[in-house]
Formats: C-alpha cells, structure tokens, sequence
C-alpha cells in the first residue's frame, strides 16, 4: 500500500503537475488522520467494553455476597425471635401472667442466646482496592459505600458487641445464681431452676430482664430493617446488570 502512494507521488512529481500533487497530499494527510482517528475510536471502544465486562464482573460477585448477607440475616432474624418468645415467657411466668411449665428453665436459659449475621465484604474491599469508579451508576456506588461503611458496621456492632456485654456482664450472675446444672450417670446435663420462688422475686433480675426484652426487641427491628435494604441493594444491582449486559 505504502509502495502504491509513493509511485503516485513520484509520477505526480515528474509529471510537474504540482496543483494536483498538492491535492493529493492533502489528501493523504486526510486519510492518515481519518485512519488515526478510526484506530482511536476502536482502541476506545475496546477499552470500555473491557471495564464494563469488570463491572458486570464485580456488580455479580457482589450481587453473590449480598446474597449469602440475605441468609445470614434471616438465620440470625429467626434465632433472635425464637429467643425473645422464649424471653416473654420466662417474664410472663415470674409475673404469673401465665403457669409455670416444663419448659420455663429452657426459657430461662434463652437469655444467654443471641445470633450475629456473618457479613461477607470480599468482593467489595477487592473493588476498594482497585478503585470503585468500576461501578459507573453515581447513586448505585453510593449505595455500596453507605452498606458496607455503615451499615454493616453498626450492624456488627449492635449484634455482637451489645449482647455479648449484656449477657457477660449485667445477666451472668443471675444466671450462675439461679441454673443449676447436674450430670447423670451417663454425663448428659440436665438443666434446672435453683429456687424459683427467689428468682420470681429478684427484682434487679426481673428489671435487666424486661431491659434485655427491650433491647432484643429493637435488635430484631434493626435486623428487619438492614435485611430490606440489603435485598433493596441486590434490586438495584439486578437493574445495572440488565442495562450493562
């Protein structure tokens, strides 16, 4: 091709027919920056095909870990009000609201139980480190960062850190007071209530209890609460996917 042009230029210039050689020079520059410009506009192509296959790519990784949040919140969810039932009826009991049952040390026992939702954060702290302008939607990135920088961190905090302390340090004693734990012949456990009529009438007992129902019951809100937004969240990575694909 290269040899093609320069045998036009040089009969172009033996001819001395300088008007038409000009043309064509300028022709060929045209041609030169068209084909420039071409290559541009094909590099740049490319290259925005590339970062939408890494955003879909990472969009769906973090999509898959949203997913696993989904039922760790819904197995903490459970655990957490299978515990507060527990915990109003150990109350209603000592109030005499309702009969003691066979049931009520087990009831009883429910004040040590507590669930924390595992949160998984790899695929994002990956998008973290290689910079998350990989999420092109402004409100979608946003979305992202007030989760995993805020959400679940509250979330961490008020699920693990809060009842731990108000199991180990204010309900400890009074469970080491009033459970009596015996073991048979074969080593099986076997749980009861050390003087429930005292335990009835342990007022600090019954007003950490009623306490501890309180907070359990705004903890399970929280985790209703983080559990929409998480599965909102997927809703909108859902959409991207579909406009990106």
């Amino acid at each position: 091709m290269l040899k093609f042009f320069r045998r036009i230029r040089r009969k172009l210039l033996q001819e001395g027919n300088f008007r038409q050689y000009l043309l064509y020079a300028v022709g060929e520059i045209l041609l030169v920056m068209v084909g420039i410009l071409l290559a541009l506009q094909v590099n740049s192509w490319n290259e925005n095909r590339l970062e939408r296959i890494e955003e879909v790519n990472l969009l769906e990784g973090i999509q898959k870990d949203l997913a696993q949040d989904t039922l760790s919140y819904q197995s903490a969810l459970r655990i957490q009000r299978i515990s507060l039932r527990k915990q109003t009826a150990l109350r209603d009991i000592l109030y005499k609201i309702r009969p003691a049952t066979d049931s009520t040390t087990n009831y009883f026992r429910s004040i040590s139980a507590t669930s924390t939702p595992i949160f998984i954060v790899a695929t994002y702290e990956r998008a973290v480190r290689e910079g998350l302008k990989t999420v092109s939607n402004d409100s979608l990135r946003n979305n992202l960062v007030l989760y995993y920088e805020s959400t679940i961190p509250y979330m961490d905090n008020k699920t693990k850190i809060d009842p731990k302390y108000q199991f180990a340090v204010i309900m400890r004693p009074f469970y080491n007071k009033y459970l009596k734990i015996e073991l048979d012949q074969n080593g099986t456990k076997t749980y009861s209530i050390n003087d429930f009529e005292a335990l009835a009438n342990d007022n600090p007992f019954l007003a950490e209890l009623n306490s501890a129902l309180l907070n359990k019951d705004a903890l399970i809100e929280l985790l209703e609460e983080s559990l929409e937004g998480c599965k909102s969240l997927m809703g909108q990575i859902e959409d991207e996917l579909e406009a990106l694909r």
